[in-house]
C-alpha cells in the first residue's frame, strides 16, 4: 500500500495535469470563437461590399446609357430589371440606411424607363449611394 506522502504528491501532479488540460482546452475555444466571429464578420462584409459595387455598377451603366440617349425602351427595361434583383441582394445584405438609398435610387430610375429623354438629376442619388455604403463599410467618404 502507498503511504500517504506519497499519494498526496501524485494527487499533485494530477490536478495539475488536469487543471492545465482544462485551461488549454478553455483558451482554445475561446480562441476559435473570436476566430469564427472575425470571419463571419468578414464574409458579411465581404458579401455588402459585393452587393454595393454590383448595384452601384449597373445603376451608372443604365445612368449614362440613358444620358446619352442609346437605349430603347426594352434595353431599359431589361436594365431596370436587373437593378432590381441587384436590389433584392441589397435587401438581405445591407445595412437599413443603403436599403433606404437604394430603394430610392431605384425609384429615380424606374421612373425615366418609360421616358425617352436623357436621365435627370441621377448624380444626387449615386452620390447618396456611394456616401450611404461608403458608411456602412466604414470607409470615410472622399
Amino acid at each position: 500500500m502507498a503511504d500517504i506522502p506519497t499519494l498526496l504528491a501524485n494527487y499533485d501532479a494530477l490536478v495539475g495535469v488536469a487543471l492545465g488540460a482544462g485551461l488549454t482546452y478553455g483558451f482554445g475555444s475561446l480562441n476559435r470563437r473570436r476566430q469564427e466571429a472575425r470571419e463571419n464578420e468578414t464574409r458579411w462584409y465581404e458579401q455588402r461590399l459585393q452587393a454595393y459595387v454590383d448595384f452601384y455598377r449597373a445603376y451608372v451603366e443604365l445612368y449614362w446609357a440613358i444620358s446619352k440617349k442609346q437605349t430603347t425602351r426594352d434595353f431599359r427595361k431589361e436594365e431596370a430589371k436587373k437593378l432590381f434583383s441587384l436590389l433584392s441582394v441589397i435587401d438581405f445584405v445591407g445595412s437599413p440606411e443603403v436599403r433606404e438609398v437604394a430603394a430610392k435610387v431605384f425609384d429615380a430610375i424606374v421612373k425615366e424607363v418609360n421616358k425617352d429623354q436623357p436621365f435627370e438629376g441621377g448624380l444626387s442619388g449615386l452620390n447618396a449611394l456611394m456616401t450611404a455604403c461608403r458608411k456602412d463599410l466604414g470607409h470615410p467618404s472622399p
